[in-house]
């Protein structure tokens, strides 16, 4: 049976209480290639905090993939690039 582990790149996207910059736009930068990319944005996040600069970014990385726990724009831009991106369901506590 083959078995393939990769690594996984998280973000979690920090409200404006504590931060004034999306530190993600930095972080993206920083992908190890073969990664799966995960963001976590902040409950009650009303904005997209993916879109398709980032995946492409990820793709030059050599991401081979991101999963979003928030909200996603750009979907054809994605879909033309080939990128595979997936929404992915907040953790309850």
């Amino acid at each position: 049976m083959r078995q393939d582990i990769t690594y996984a790149a998280t973000f979690r996207i920090l409200s404006q209480l504590e931060t004034n910059s999306f530190s993600h736009r930095v972080q993206i930068d920083n992908v190890p290639p073969g990664s799966v990319v995960f963001v976590h944005a902040p409950e009650g996040t009303t904005n997209a905090v993916y879109g398709g600069m980032m995946s492409r970014r990820a793709r030059v990385r050599q991401a081979v993939g991101t999963v979003v726990c928030g909200r996603v724009r750009d979907l054809e831009e994605h879909k033309a690039l080939g990128f595979p991106v997936s929404i992915g369901i907040p953790r309850v506590t």
